[in-house]
């Protein structure tokens, strides 16, 4: 009979293995000496390793052999030892190294007909393909079946173009690894195992071998399971497999069941399931009340009619199982981290937390929060490498170079906490005026276009001396800067290099830009984990670099992007003794006395399922691959596992970015099993008021007194403009704000073309054109002209191609309307006499005289001799009514000002006419006066 067993999910797998064989050989030290236990991955062996450390208690033990079988994301195999490959005929070529698989993939795709992409779009298919291959190795699947998917009835005849595409692995693939001697590493693990099993098989092992934790998910692996119980004293342990199930769930069990990577694994070891039996050294009965209710939750659909007509339930069955359901992540951080820190509360320092969830935004939110308590722990599930410090700045550098160096972009490097200070010792200063200078709209694109943009500052009507004297500073300050990133602009404009010399440039960059005064950029850039990691990448890549062809720069930008996507950094040791974050493969037989499931939300926990670029629902079902829900079933398994827990709280957000979120399938499920048994979860909201609590302030909160300054006379502004003057009228605070406490709103980084944008590059095309045009005739072409001024004055706001813009027809009608009634205009006998010209009158006042200010668009002069003002208006224009009510005073203060003869030497004169031009350009009016 065949020796596998089970232990049950409500105890702890870890710990009661390590027991359980410490019992069985009377936890005599040297017991185990002989015993080989072989587990999943590394994680595992490493929990397994602290289990026995702590049911030793204390004691000095020789530990079994941990050995791994391997993960489909680890690729890790060692229990194949060099003694017995020495004493069995192993000739297994090496495995192709991983980028330079990449590399022959993607030359291959581009030599493809059916291809039409860049570098980019071939390096994607390129890792697509992998993943793809990977998945088939993996199913111990062969690529020649493809072609017969195509014949099948049921299928569309368009994924013929998909399976021609697929060639290159059927056909080109193998033949270029036989070439160069290699196979690929899925596909030489697939043999290692293959030769393992047929060696224990062939001579099976004699001392004690347990297969332990193995859940079912590499087909592969059947194998040598069934070699492992084939042994003398071979044994597989499984990590709770559900022997309560009655036979109809057995039987309609979907692929996203819990179960179901068993169902598959006792089908391909042909042992039916009622050969699973309790692990016969567990001595512990565990909680199966639990148990059974997870079991029932978990139910197949065409079987829950059975949770009301079957009250099979305990009462007692959702004990130490709670439920907080939060308003948002902030709340369910603030949550969780209060709990975790309760734990630490225990009089003998003994308890345990672990947070478990798939959402590493939330798991970050959580380690801020605990930081309150100065409590620091890191999440072993790691980050991504994009997210760490040294993956961001150098992603972030080729993003400014991919976006011109527009000043978001290099802002955005500049502001990293890895740019250091070599190149000025005053560098975050001049970093703060460069982002104060380059506010507004976008400056023309390129390194070039960063100087222009901050010499046309100098050209501002409104720049004093101390503005023009700040821009000059810096622009000598940011001058080694931009020469630094000079030569990078201009390898882009040349087009295709080698991989290495794209390194080469960006990692050049990159460490002089970290530099500081004390320490190189070296010492900065590679530092820690995540530096060390992105140092191994490239390190790689510069290795592997000559099998890539020559690459754009979108094709590098691509290509390094994907792969730092693909690598996670990890913590080498745990940061606090008794807390940690844990990921669901982390999570696997971990152990811990409160267990936080969090980010119980669809498409997050279970995750969203994707649908398969290459083969449809169908194809994958006739090629025998698995359903994609197949993952929800291993995620389920670590959700029912972690839920029969000691004790459980279940957490989830009901918004996520201010998005609203569905509750997990588990957790309806959860809700209506216990329902239809009168029974619900516990709902501990007491925590969510005390996290509440927490951020509120001390003391009486009073309400704030309404703003009511009054500056002494002497801090009061002595001058104004007529344009703010209707401000005053109606808001007097912001004047105030203004002139008295100097605060100025900045504008966005590249801010967008607006209304406002739109109406300067209109005013500016008419002033320019007048002003050439003042004195001398109307020229007959005057519409085109000021079109050819418009599409200069857009292009100098960073517009480079202002006829896609879509107010662009109506500045073309705009400039036919202004061409028509200008001529009419001057036929009356008005001729411009002044353009955008600056004037100014002094109220005299009991304390200081009051300068009142203006600037007039344009002033002309009629034939009497009287002056007309003129104010252009691409927007709304004010009524009649307004102005004579003195609501709208800009115009008449204007008349004043100019009837004093106060603008700039223009003689004193009746004014005769005040005018809005109105000058819109749209269907229904295209301008008016």
């Amino acid at each position: 009979m065949a020796k596998i067993y089970t232990i049950p999910a409500s105890l702890s797998f870890a710990d009661h293995l390590a027991k359980g064989l410490l019992e069985r050989v009377s936890f005599d030290p040297k017991g185990l000496i002989d015993y080989r236990i072989i587990l999943p991955t590394r994680r595992a062996c490493r929990t397994v390793r602290e289990a026995f450390l702590r049911c030793g208690a204390g004691q000095m033990i020789l530990l079994p052999k941990l050995e791994t079988i391997g993960d489909p994301d680890e690729d890790e195999l060692d229990i194949l030892s060099a003694s017995s490959a020495s004493a069995f005929d192993v000739d297994i070529p090496p495995a192709i190294n991983p980028l330079t698989r990449l590399a022959l993939l993607a030359k291959e795709i581009k030599k493809a007909a059916q291809f039409s992409g860049d570098d980019a779009g071939a390096l994607k298919l390129a890792n697509d393909l992998m993943r793809f291959l990977d998945e088939l190795y993996i199913e111990n699947k062969e690529l020649n079946d493809l072609k017969d998917l195509v014949l099948e009835e049921n299928l569309a005849k368009h994924w013929q173009i998909t399976l021609d595409f697929l060639s290159i692995l059927k056909d080109r693939w193998p033949a270029i690894l036989e070439e160069r001697g290699e196979i690929d590493q899925s596909d030489r693990r697939n043999r290692l195992l293959k030769t393992q099993a047929k060696l224990w098989f062939e001579t099976p092992p004699q001392t004690p071998i347990i297969a332990a934790g193995i859940t079912g998910s590499v087909p592969a692996t059947n194998d040598v399971l069934k070699a492992i119980l084939n042994a003398p004293k071979g044994e597989v342990i499984l990590p709770g497999f559900d022997l309560e199930m009655d036979a109809g769930s057995w039987d309609d069990m979907e692929p996203s069941h819990p179960q179901a990577g068993f169902k598959n694994l006792l089908h391909n070891l042909s042992i039916a399931r009622t050969g699973v039996s309790i692990w016969p050294d567990l001595k512990e009965k565990g909680q199966p009340h639990k148990e059974k209710l997870m079991s029932e939750v978990m139910r197949p659909a065409t079987q829950t009619q059975k949770w009301k007509t079957e009250k099979r339930l305990h009462k007692n069955s959702a004990d130490h199982i709670s439920l907080i359901e939060c308003s948002n992540h902030h709340e369910e951080s603030s949550v969780i981290a209060l709990m975790m820190r309760e734990v630490l509360e225990d009089p003998e320092r003994k308890k345990t937390a672990t947070l478990i969830t798939p959402d590493r935004n939330l798991a970050a939110r959580v380690q801020e929060k605990l930081k309150r308590w100065d409590i620091e722990i890191d999440d072993s599930a790691g980050q991504s490498l994009p997210r760490t410090q040294a993956g961001r700045f150098m992603l972030s550098l080729l993003e400014m170079m991919a976006r011109h160096f527009s000043p978001i972009t290099l802002l955005g490097v500049l502001k990293q906490g890895l740019c250091g200070n070599a190149i000025h010792e005053d560098m975050r200063n001049i970093v703060k005026t460069l982002d104060k200078l380059l506010r507004g709209e976008a400056p023309p694109q390129g390194i070039d276009g960063l100087r222009i943009a901050l010499e046309n500052q100098k050209d501002n009507p409104e720049a004093n001396e101390s503005l023009i004297a700040q821009i000059n500073s810096l622009l000598e300050n940011i001058d080694p800067i931009l020469s630094l990133l000079k030569p990078a602009e201009e390898m882009i404009e040349q087009g295709n290099h080698s991989l290495s010399e794209w390194i080469e440039m960006h990692i050049y960059i990159a460490e002089s830009l970290a530099a500081t005064q004390e320490i190189e950029g070296v010492a900065r850039l590679w530092a820690g984990e995540e530096g060390e990691a992105v140092a191994k990448l490239f390190s790689n890549l510069l290795e592997q670099a000559h099998h890539f062809e020559t690459l754009s720069f979108n094709g590098y930008h691509a290509l390094l992007e994907t792969l730092m996507k693909s690598i996670t950094v990890r913590p080498r040791y745990g940061m606090h003794p008794r807390l940690s974050i844990l990921g669901l493969m982390e999570a696997r037989l971990a152990h811990s006395n409160l267990v936080v499931l969090a980010g119980l939300n669809e498409n997050t926990w279970p995750a969203d399922v994707k649908a398969d670029p290459w083969l449809s629902r169908p194809m994958r079902k006739q090629f025998g691959l698995p359903s994609p829900e197949a993952k929800i079933g291993f995620s389920a398994h670590d959700f029912v596992q972690q839920s029969c827990a000691q004790n459980v709280v279940l957490t989830r957000a009901r918004t996520v970015d201010s998005t609203p979120q569905i509750s997990s399938r588990w957790l309806m499920r959860m809700n209506a099993v216990l329902s239809a048994h009168d029974l619900c979860l516990p709902n501990h909201d007491y925590y969510k008021a005390w996290a509440t609590k927490l951020d509120e302030a001390e003391g009486q909160a009073m309400p704030a007194q309404r703003p009511a300054p009054c500056p002494p006379i002497e801090a009061r502004p002595r001058n104004i403009s007529v344009t703010n003057i209707e401000t005053w009228m109606r808001d007097p605070y912001a004047i105030y704000a203004k002139k008295v406490l100097g605060l100025r709103k900045f504008d966005d980084l590249e801010k967008e073309q607006d209304a406002a944008q739109r109406g300067q590059i209109i005013h500016d095309s008419l002033h320019h054109f007048v002003r050439d045009h003042a004195m001398n005739e109307w020229p007959e072409n005057a519409q085109e002209m000021i079109i050819k001024i418009g599409t200069q004055e857009a292009q100098k706001r960073g517009i480079a191609k202002p006829e896609l813009m879509p107010w662009w027809p109506r500045f073309v009608k705009l400039a036919a309307w202004i061409d028509g009634h200008e001529k009419q205009w001057r036929a009356s006998g008005a001729k411009p006499v002044r353009l955008e010209v600056k004037g100014s009158c002094s109220l005299q006042t009991d304390y200081k005289p009051f300068e009142l200010e203006a600037r007039a668009d344009r002033i002309d002069r009629l034939k009497d001799g009287r002056l007309v003002i003129i104010d252009y208006k691409t927007g709304k224009i004010y009524s009649e009514a307004e102005i004579k009510q003195g609501f709208k005073p800009q115009m008449p203060l204007e008349g004043v000002i100019a009837n004093d003869g106060a603008f700039d030497d223009l003689k004193q004169s009746n004014v005769a006419d005040l005018q809005f031009w109105q000058i819109i350009g749209d269907e229904k009016m295209t301008g008016s006066v």
